[in-house]
């Protein structure tokens, strides 16, 4: 299928190209801590406390402008529905972050488990 002398690379350019790309993988891993980030979104996620620690002010202000809203009308059905809103935004991030997913503001994965 791929030839005689096919050792996993198509071309050198490409296999060049390829290790130039695992390289800069390996170093678009954050500095910020994922346990860290976790404990954020778990305990004081509502607030947006694990966007702020991840740089991502803007987000983390929309959380905070969704919450202090919703729980000042929690009696009312629209601050309930924010608040729902709120949960499922929250949920999302929870899941992003310990699966490893979620991004700081440069946009490298926060990955490190360790704090420091």
């Amino acid at each position: 299928m791929y030839g005689a002398d096919y050792d996993g690379c198509i071309a050198e350019a490409y296999c060049l190209a390829d290790d130039e790309w695992l390289e800069e993988t390996r170093n678009e891993i954050s500095d910020k801590s994922r346990l860290a980030t976790t404990l954020f979104v778990l305990f004081l996620g509502q607030f947006g406390a694990h966007r702020f620690y991840a740089g991502k002010a803007e987000t983390a202000l929309s959380m905070l402008a969704l919450a202090v809203p919703s729980w000042l009308t929690l009696w009312y059905p629209l601050g309930r529905l924010f608040l729902l809103v709120l949960a499922v935004w929250i949920l999302v991030d929870a899941i992003a972050v310990i699966s490893g997913q979620m991004k700081d503001s440069e946009g490298k994965l926060i990955k490190k488990w360790q704090i420091g």
